[in-house]
């Protein structure tokens, strides 16, 4: 099992500052001092195979649009509701092929991301 989590972070970082919690890129960097304490325990093969075989769970994107948006007025002056959400699933796109790069891993759970304000049926 692979942990590595802020409550109340984000997609943007921007959510993080508001919310004075760990970045998603902080949140990289602890998966990487993970996988070098994994690598003293079990050796660099397992490592290698833990991290690339574990289900990396990503729930973030509500505080992105409740505090940030919504309560913040930055984000919102600056994009309308549906390019906010492209925005953050571009950044969620770019932190998931960052953590494959730097952990091989395939298998990935995104979940608690709101489409608010779409017309989704």
């Amino acid at each position: 099992m692979v942990l590595v989590s802020s409550a109340g972070s984000g997609y943007d970082d921007l959510t993080a500052n508001l919310s004075n919690v760990m970045s998603l890129a902080k949140q990289r960097e602890y998966l990487r001092h993970y996988e070098i304490h994994l690598r003293q325990m079990v050796g660099v093969e397992k490592a290698r195979e833990t991290m690339k075989n574990a289900v990396y769970i990503i729930s973030m994107g509500t505080n992105d649009f409740l505090q940030n948006y919504f309560v913040e007025p930055a984000r919102s002056k600056q994009y309308s509701v549906e390019q906010y959400q492209n925005f953050l699933i571009r950044s969620m796109f770019t932190h998931v092929k960052i953590i494959h790069g730097q952990t091989g891993a395939r298998r990935y759970a995104v979940v608690e991301f709101l489409l608010l304000g779409a017309n989704h049926c």
